[in-house]
């Protein structure tokens, strides 16, 4: 997984080039961008979830 910082060392996202998936995390919200080869985008939003 390569991760895509900011100018400020901050984390932006997560790249899996081999799924072909960028994760976005966002306070406790999880966005999954899924690239097909057909060039469509799939978006899924999901919140974490406490492991409690």
């Amino acid at each position: 997984m390569n991760e895509v910082r900011n100018l400020d060392d901050k984390l932006v996202c997560s790249i899996r080039s081999d799924a072909g998936i960028v994760e976005i995390v966002k306070k406790d919200c999880v966005t999954l961008l899924q690239l097909s080869l057909a060039g469509s985008i799939k978006v899924t939003n999901t919140r974490k979830t406490d492991a409690t």
